[in-house]
């Protein structure tokens, strides 16, 4: 079935390009890429911006995050 093997391919990527992340940068990929859908919800919704993250740490996690989305560019683009 194609959908299960994208799943499995997009979970193999991830998890290299986060082993990878968290051996280089400390940063892992999936909880940053978290973090800017969570601050991005409470800002949308709710108006909210997040109070414990500073600036730059907002912009670590957005370029960390990033990753996230091309591993799941590189498994769709069959």
């Amino acid at each position: 079935d194609l959908a299960k093997n994208m799943l499995k391919d997009f979970k193999k990527k991830l998890d290299t390009e986060e082993l990878q992340s968290l051996r280089t940068s400390g940063l892992s990929i999936v909880s940053s890429y978290n973090n800017i859908i969570t601050w991005r919800h409470k800002f949308a919704h709710e108006g909210n911006l997040p109070t414990t993250v500073t600036y730059l740490e907002a912009i670590a996690s957005y370029n960390s995050g990033k990753e996230v989305l091309r591993c799941l560019y590189e498994t769709m683009r069959y």
